[in-house]
């Protein structure tokens, strides 16, 4: 890990959100003040608001065990709009906290990111179930918003900047989120069967007029990043092909994901929210390897070894294919999970403990400052988190 590079590095970034600067920022300023105390720590507040993501899923879950078609009574969507709403909050208060007691670190940055490449499979899994996409479409909108995170901290990697467009933003998509999942909680999951007449189209579910939303969102904002990054390397001038490789772990994922779906489709059919959520937590863990690699300025990989499983399980599903499958594959899919599981929870781990020990810092306290007094040259000041 690049460690020379962790106690000079200062975050940067640019929120251009319209709702967050002409409304919600006022909110959480006077929240931060009237209810969040100077003595607790930033990645306190990020945690809490990933615990509430992790409620909020396994409520929504709890009412659908096996697939994504179940209707659960309408307090539940209730609850998923309050618990996204709590998460949207402390993702914004943790970094006005952090600058408000003097402890910004690097590991501030990677702990709030990463909760939130963990919290991205969730709300989408959430919105399949929610808005009755049906497990294909709830896969492509998982891919869709994982691809969509990563390419985020692609461009900042590059550009040394994390920019938030105005519109195509976490606060306005998680706001309308929280407006959809109202609209279940009051009308039921059936106002999403609600049919329009469409010119051209003919009869047209609202759910599928929202997912179109989506794709378009979702093409709008590839397009906006990769335009950027080439016209980042254009103006230096920087080769396109490094920047390109770049994205080739993320390639191999998304790319091995759907050729897995396509060969066993049964699997997603019968564990879909496993088999999404096993494919969104991996791509967290990718996006976790992007941002410590933009906060420590270190090269990208063409390859991890935590793909290997999943070459690995495409394999039997391309012999189970045209033959017989060798080992159960739901067995296959939930040791795939566990090892997903077991991975990211390794990789937070290494992270935390390595980033505490370089910068001299606790994960959830804020370290008291040393005073400068006698001070010897091996004795320097401890950095605040």
């Amino acid at each position: 890990m690049g460690a020379a590079n962790l106690a000079s590095y200062s975050y940067t970034g640019v929120d251009k959100s319209i709702l967050a600067n002409l409304i919600m920022k006022h909110f959480w300023n006077w929240l931060l003040v009237a209810a969040v105390p100077l003595h607790i720590a930033p990645n306190l507040l990020t945690l809490m608001g990933l615990f509430s993501i992790v409620s909020a899923y396994g409520l929504l879950i709890s009412y659908s065990p096996e697939g994504v078609e179940g209707w659960a009574p309408g307090w539940v969507y209730f609850m998923i709009a309050v618990f996204i709403f709590i998460y949207q909050t402390l993702d914004n208060l943790d970094g006005k906290q952090a600058r408000r007691t003097g402890s910004s670190s690097a590991l501030g940055e990677v702990f709030d990111h990463g909760a939130d490449s963990m919290c991205v499979p969730m709300i989408a899994i959430m919105m399949g179930i929610s808005f009755q996409f049906g497990p294909k479409l709830t896969l492509y909108a998982t891919v869709m918003l994982m691809i969509i995170f990563f390419m985020a901290h692609w461009e900042g990697y590059f550009i040394h900047a994390l920019v938030l467009r105005p519109l195509a933003n976490p606060t306005e998509a998680q706001l309308t989120s929280i407006t959809f999942f109202l609209l279940t909680a009051f009308w039921g999951p059936s106002i999403w069967l609600t049919e329009f007449d469409l010119p051209l189209f003919g009869a047209t579910e609202l759910r599928y007029i929202l997912y179109c939303g989506m794709v378009f969102g979702f093409i709008s904002q590839f397009v906006d990043h990769a335009s950027t990054v080439y016209q980042h390397c254009k103006s230096r001038p920087l080769p396109l092909t490094p920047v390109l490789l770049f994205l080739t772990p993320f390639i191999i994922l998304v790319s091995l994901t759907l050729l897995w779906a396509c060969l066993r489709p049964n699997l997603l059919t019968t564990y879909p929210k496993m088999f999404m959520l096993s494919t969104g937590l991996m791509g967290s863990y990718l996006s976790i390897r992007v941002i410590v690699q933009g906060v420590c300025r270190e090269p990208f990989k063409l390859y991890y070894n935590v793909l290997t499983p999943l070459v690995l399980l495409n394999l039997h599903a391309f012999i189970a294919r045209f033959g017989s499958p060798l080992i159960d594959e739901g067995l296959l899919l939930k040791a795939y999970f566990g090892l997903v599981l077991l991975m990211l929870g390794n990789l937070a781990v290494t992270l935390v403990s390595e980033f505490c020990y370089y910068l001299d810092i606790y994960a959830f306290k804020i370290k008291p400052q040393i005073p400068f007094v006698n001070q010897t040259p091996h004795a320097q000041p401890s950095t605040i988190i």
